[in-house]
């Protein structure tokens, strides 16, 4: 009576309580919260596009999301999202995803499993945001003043953009990039700070649809461009003038993308996805496996919101007297920052021109040749490397920390039509010599199989042409190192083979 009402907030449709690495790992599942009375489908398959809102810590994403979609999240310091945080926009059909950022502040108490709470803090922003980049359809990055951290970390996400759209997946993504200048209020001073912090440094056009509206395109064309929009202080001169039309515009933006959407049952790609993610933060790394489950009467639990219901769980889980525990080496940041030594097979190759061939140059010290594959791409050649741990870590007693690299790497590199078609040299297009991959492409017009699983289902037909001609390749893909007849069993005898295939 008399006083202020309390503000009324909306509530978000679903909530994945992720609340850390270490807990998830120790605790072996992660709760699934609806709001009761949502329209959303968890378990069942729709079509929509999923939309993610990223960047670091109080950037303003929730305040975007509400002024969107002309809601009221609960946004500002005082209120931190968890987990990862979904809102059902569904006459837009999108799917919108919040989400803490990274760099959140960290509590030091007692607890995290022994883990320390840094490294557990890295980890799991780590973890979230490979999530939500694999599940969206495009994502939506949050500044306020542009740094060069944030301009790493944007950078570091059109190269995840690269890199999964050559393997499939949605279509080509194209990374937005708000501007939230929210301390800025004059119009004159919006232009000089959009001026210094984003035309000043990235090639690219102004838009036609409004000001302070920059499309920027890199040099390597491969890349999609990325579109900057700027908000100025609501309220503000520069708001009043600038934030209603640049809203629009990403609204629009959006509503215009992927608009067929994806056939998309939400529980079944988070456990997916999840279980693709987890080796690189949790050992051991095989035979792990995570499902959707829902719960078979939805219930409220001690501490949630009234509005929401547990209504599902993602589950680890693990062969019977497996023990996971969470990674503390080989863990990187979503910046690529190794938070300690990086423990996972990720070899960095070297491509290069040089007297009319392209090379490719791979080391992968302690790899046997059985347990490389390569073939031939588009334009270009697919690599495939396994590395398996030359010590078993649970039979020895380590007297220092066991740094062994391990398991899987693939590659395709693919090459622009433009610059000719390129197929490995015929003499020694591949070989493996001192831990060194080197794979030499030319020009050239026809395609073939070079090594792996396509090559052995030739050999079981060694007098055809197609089979002398795997037999032929193979020769060319001995070590120089190794005894023909040495070769020859292993292509005998292909069941003795570690396959790489997918």
């Amino acid at each position: 009576q008399g006083g202020t009402a309390p503000t009324r907030y909306d509530d978000y449709d679903l909530v994945v309580e992720f609340e850390s690495c270490s807990t998830f790992i120790g605790k072996g599942s992660i709760d699934i919260l609806q709001r009761a009375g949502s329209l959303f489908r968890l378990a069942e398959e729709q079509n929509y596009r999923i939309v993610s809102f990223v960047g670091l810590f109080d950037k303003g994403k929730t305040f975007l999301i509400n002024k969107l979609f002309g809601i009221n999240l609960p946004s500002g310091k005082v209120h931190t999202t968890k987990g990862l945080s979904f809102y059902w926009a569904k006459e837009h059909k999108m799917l919108i995803v919040d989400s803490a950022g990274v760099q959140a502040p960290i509590s030091c108490k007692d607890g995290g499993g022994g883990v320390d709470a840094i490294v557990d803090a890295q980890a799991t922003e780590s973890m979230l945001f490979e999530m939500t980049s694999r599940i969206a359809h495009y994502m939506v990055f949050v500044v306020n003043d542009l740094t060069w951290y944030e301009q790493k970390y944007i950078n570091m996400l059109q190269q995840k953009y690269l890199a999964r759209n050559s393997s499939g997946g949605y279509q080509s993504k194209e990374l937005i990039v708000i501007h939230n200048i929210r301390t800025t209020g004059t119009v004159e001073e919006a232009i000089k700070l959009f001026n210094k912090q984003i035309k000043q440094n990235y090639p690219g056009e102004d838009s036609n649809r409004g000001d302070l509206i920059f499309t920027s395109q890199q040099s390597d064309t491969k890349m999609s461009p990325m579109h900057h929009i700027c908000l100025c202080r609501d309220g503000s001169e520069a708001g009043k003038k600038y934030n209603a039309t640049n809203l629009q515009y990403l609204k629009d933006s959006l509503d215009l993308r992927h608009t067929m959407g994806s056939n998309i049952k939400l529980g079944e790609l988070l456990a997916r996805e999840l279980e693709r993610v987890l080796p690189a933060y949790a050992v051991p790394s095989d035979n792990m496996k995570v499902v959707f489950q829902r719960l078979s009467s939805p219930e409220r639990s001690d501490g949630l919101d009234d509005a929401m219901v547990h209504v599902a769980q993602l589950k680890l889980q693990c062969e019977e007297g497996t023990r996971v525990v969470m990674r503390t080496r080989g863990v990187v940041s979503p910046l690529g920052e190794i938070i300690e030594h990086d423990v996972n097979l990720a070899p960095k190759p070297c491509v290069y021109d040089s007297d009319g061939v392209r090379t490719i140059r791979v080391e992968c010290p302690g790899v046997p040749l059985e347990s490389i594959s390569v073939e031939t791409a588009a334009n270009g050649v697919t690599i495939e490397i396994r590395k398996d741990k030359a010590v078993d870590e649970n039979k020895v007693a380590a007297v220092e920390p066991l740094w062994q690299n391990h398991g899987s790497w693939r590659k395709e590199f693919n090459f622009p039509v433009a610059e000719g078609k390129f197929e490995p040299v015929e003499s020694d297009g591949v070989t493996l010599d001192m831990g060194v991959l080197t794979v030499r492409l030319k020009k050239t017009r026809c395609g073939r199989i070079l090594f792996g699983r396509k090559q052995e289902q030739e050999q079981e037909h060694p007098s055809s042409p197609q089979g002398r001609s795997s037999i032929a390749t193979a020769e060319a893909l001995r070590s120089p190192t190794d005894t023909a007849t040495d070769f020859d069993l292993h292509l005998d005898q292909p069941s003795t083979r570690t396959s790489t295939q997918p």
